[in-house]
C-alpha cells in the first residue's frame, strides 16, 4: 500500500472515531452508589437492599439515574421543592442533561401515616414521564402508600418507570415551561435521517482527507506556482470609488405571541405534555405528586 493511501486511511479513521472517544470520556463508571435514602426510617433493612438492587439494574438498563427518598416534612419546603433540591444537591443524574427521576415519600411527621408523594424528573426523563404518565404512576403508588406499604410503592414506581423508559418518548410529546409559557416539542430522528447524517459526515471526512493527501503528496510544478501567484495577485487588487453608505430608514416588526391557556397539573387534559419548572438551583425539572 502506498504511503499516501496509508495517510488517507489513518486520517479517515481518526475523524470517524473521534465522536466515540468523546462519548466514552463523558461516560462515567457506575459503582455501587447509594440510591435509596430512607431518612424517615420507613423501610426494613431487607427492603432497602431489595430496592438498591432493583434500582442498580434499572439504571444500567435505561441509562438514566433513579433514586428513592423518604423524609419528614420540612417547614417552608414543599414536596416538589424538597425533591428537586435533593436531586440537584446530591448530584444525581446521568449524561449531559443529568437525566433521571426521584421518587419522594414525604411524611407529615414521625408516627404519622399520611403525607405526600412526589416524582421529580430531569433531562431526558422529563420527556419520557409526561404529566399523564406521572398521574398514572401516582394512582398506582397511592394504593400502597395508603396501606403503609412504602417499600412496595417504591418498587412499583421504579418498575413502571422502567417500562415507560422502554416505551420511549410518546408521539406528540412537548415540554411546557410554567414560568414563561414556552413550548418545546420533541422531535426524534428517523433511522434514514441518521444514516444520511452519517453518510454526509463520512463523505465530508473522506473529502478532507483526500484534499490533504493530494496537496501534500504531489509536487508543485512551475505552471502551478505561476497560476497560484497570478490568482493571488488578482484577488489582492482593491478598488475604491469613494462611495459612502448611508442609512436611509429602518423598520422593527413586533408580533404578540398569545400565551398558552389552561395551565394545569399532571393529567390536566393535555396529552403528551410535560410541565416543567425551575428548581432553587435554576435547573429545569418536571414532575408531579399528590397527598395520600
Amino acid at each position: 500500500m502506498s504511503r499516501w493511501m496509508k495517510g488517507f486511511w489513518l486520517c479517515l479513521l481518526l475523524v470517524l472515531a473521534f465522536p466515540l472517544f468523546a462519548m466514552g470520556a463523558e461516560t462515567g463508571e457506575d459503582g455501587a452508589q447509594e440510591r435509596v435514602f430512607d431518612q424517615a426510617g420507613l423501610f426494613e433493612a431487607w427492603e432497602k437492599e431489595e430496592l438498591e438492587e432493583r434500582i442498580s439494574r434499572e439504571r444500567e438498563e435505561i441509562g438514566m439515574d433513579l433514586a428513592v427518598v423518604t423524609a419528614f416534612r420540612q417547614e417552608g419546603s414543599s414536596a416538589m421543592e424538597y425533591a428537586d433540591d435533593f436531586y440537584d444537591e446530591m448530584g444525581l443524574g446521568e449524561g449531559r442533561e443529568d437525566s433521571g427521576a426521584l421518587y419522594l415519600i414525604y411524611m407529615d411527621g414521625p408516627g404519622e401515616v399520611q403525607g405526600e408523594y412526589y416524582i421529580s424528573t430531569a433531562g431526558e426523563m422529563i420527556r419520557i414521564l409526561t404529566d399523564e404518565r406521572i398521574r398514572r404512576l401516582g394512582e398506582a403508588a397511592v394504593s400502597r402508600l395508603s396501606a403503609q406499604d412504602y417499600a412496595g410503592s417504591a418498587l412499583l414506581v421504579m418498575e413502571e418507570i422502567e417500562e415507560y423508559a422502554a416505551m420511549g418518548v410518546e408521539s406528540g410529546q412537548y415540554n411546557y415551561e410554567e414560568e414563561t409559557g414556552r413550548v418545546s416539542p420533541y422531535r426524534s430522528l428517523r433511522w434514514y435521517e441518521v444514516l444520511a447524517a452519517v453518510g454526509a459526515a463520512g463523505a465530508a471526512a473522506a473529502g478532507a482527507c483526500l484534499a490533504v493527501v493530494r496537496d501534500y503528496g504531489m509536487e508543485q510544478t512551475d505552471r502551478k506556482r505561476r497560476n497560484a501567484s497570478m490568482a493571488y495577485q488578482a484577488q489582492a487588487r482593491i478598488r475604491t470609488d469613494g462611495t459612502a453608505d448611508r442609512l436611509v430608514n429602518q423598520f422593527v416588526t413586533r408580533q404578540r405571541i398569545a400565551p398558552v391557556s389552561g395551565r394545569s397539573g399532571p393529567g390536566g387534559g393535555h396529552p403528551g405534555r410535560s410541565t416543567t419548572h425551575r428548581s432553587g438551583s435554576g435547573r429545569s425539572h418536571g414532575g408531579g405528586g399528590a397527598r395520600f
